[in-house]
């Protein structure tokens, strides 16, 4: 919906020689909504921009309501003109189902004499509401206020699926503290992102909703909405704040198969690792954990061990960024997920004991991964290993050792070959132990020249290959 400088070689050649002018009109559209539609951004992705290539196309695109369903826009000084496009555009869809953003990140409304627009646009989601599927509205709180007054409970959602609320004010707090944005009404919404307002200030449809991504968030929301909404299945948790001595009782969410949980805080994840410690989720498939930016913490040993051993889900992905493990506990963590195909272990901090400072990863994980008479290999169907950003107590030979156990091909009974689930291995660490030999390195790319994804470096310049 911007005005944009656009190529004078094409725009306005009412004579351009181009075949697909003679296609039939409904092969035309087709082609056509794809630009529209398939996410393409600028003047190019706009109907208007279709419309501006020759005449025949003009009046193809401003009769189909199909090229008007999607409008994204984006508020600034001229966002009395930006209205009166914006309510022409969404008459041009007729009846369909639209897909409506609207951004005010300048908090341009928000000035003196701005309350006949915020009451304009307020009045036109009101009347579109019957007509909008997904819905993007990243206002200032004067905006959502106004929405609030207007009725927002009764509005007509018979098509919304997909609802985005964000407010772009310093405070996220409605005026009115005892107020809410109900959409608890809303029968078919299914996916939620709240960024930057509190959960206690919106009114959730806790029945229907399939999945719920938040934006700093407390860990008490992320628990109360896990009790409330009873068919969730993906929670994302993003810039989760710390509260202080946050505490819970184990609750037993049946249907989210998707976690992930982001601390952005440098020394601080009490409050995270409480909340795992208080979930049951018998159904989880995949676990995304990642703590401070700044790295792990040494003072604090973060343990997933009590989710996994309570729910006893068969987690197929598990991903660890900036903690300070215990290994021990990890690896008999890891002895509970058979099921497991993906795992990443990103920047961690590894202590051999609770009272013991963290030092580095020691062979022991890797070498209960090889197969054993007495007992059957760590994570037997992985598919994706990847290890980044810390010190290992080992050469590259325990890696060597890991693949040449793991890759090897057996044959069986049919004459068929088997060949071991994983394909995919990363090992970026460091220290004085890490080191990798001319031999090595030519056995790593034997194998990638069997097909394997593999990447073995060391991230220590002073050891990144000894020729030997």
């Amino acid at each position: 919906m911007q005005d944009n400088n656009l190529d004078e070689r094409v725009i306005g050649n009412e004579n351009m020689d181009s075949s697909l002018l003679g296609l039939p009109p409904e092969i035309l559209i087709e082609i056509l909504k794809l630009t529209v539609s398939v996410g393409t951004t600028g003047a190019a992705g706009s109907p208007l921009f279709l419309g501006r290539i020759c005449r025949n196309w003009r009046d193809l695109v401003f009769a189909t309501w199909a090229f008007w369903q999607r409008v994204n826009l984006s508020i600034n000084r001229n966002y009395v003109v930006q209205f009166d496009l914006l309510e022409e555009w969404t008459r041009r869809a007729g009846s369909l189902p639209l897909t409506l953003s609207i951004v005010d990140r300048d908090a341009v409304i928000t000035g003196s004499g701005s309350q006949p627009s915020l009451q304009r646009i307020v009045q036109l989601i009101q009347r579109l509401a019957p007509q909008i599927s997904q819905l993007t509205l990243e206002m200032p709180v004067v905006f959502f206020d106004n929405l609030e007054d207007s009725g927002l409970a009764t509005y007509s959602w018979s098509l919304l699926s997909n609802l985005h609320l964000s407010t772009t004010s310093v405070n996220t707090n409605l005026t009115n503290p005892a107020k809410i944005l109900d959409f608890s009404s809303c029968p078919n919404v299914t996916s939620c992102t709240i960024k930057t307002f509190y959960h206690s200030y919106i009114g959730f449809p806790w029945s229907s909703l399939r999945h719920l991504y938040f934006g700093s968030v407390f860990c008490t929301e992320i628990y109360d909405s896990l009790k409330s909404a009873t068919n969730l299945e993906t929670l994302e948790g993003g810039g989760i704040v710390e509260e202080g001595g946050f505490s819970a009782d184990t609750i037993t969410q049946q249907t989210l198969r998707r976690l992930s949980l982001s601390e952005p805080t440098e020394d601080e994840c009490e409050d995270c690792a409480t909340l795992l410690a208080s979930l049951c989720l018998p159904k989880l498939t995949s676990l995304i954990i990642e703590l401070g930016s700044a790295g792990p913490s040494e003072e604090f040993v973060f343990n997933i061990q009590p989710l996994i051993s309570l729910s006893k889900c068969q987690l197929t992905e598990l991903s660890i960024e900036n903690a300070t493990l215990q290994q021990e506990v990890f690896i008999q963590c890891l002895s509970l997920l058979p099921s497991l195909r993906i795992l990443q272990v990103i920047n961690i901090a590894w202590s051999p004991t609770i009272a013991v400072p963290a030092t580095g990863l020691e062979p022991l994980l890797l070498h209960r991964m090889l197969s054993t008479d007495s007992k059957p290999p760590l994570l037997p169907n992985l598919e994706n290993l990847t290890f980044m950003g810390f010190t290992a107590l080992f050469s590259a030979q325990v890696v060597v050792d890991l693949l040449g156990d793991r890759w090897r091909e057996l044959g069986s009974g049919d004459g068929s070959i088997e060949r071991s689930p994983l394909h995919s291995v990363i090992f970026r660490l460091n220290g004085h132990n890490w080191v990798i030999t001319r031999k090595q390195e030519a056995m790593f790319e034997a194998w990638r020249r069997r097909g394997y994804i593999l990447e073995v470096e060391s991230t220590d310049v002073s050891y990144q290959l000894m020729y030997q």
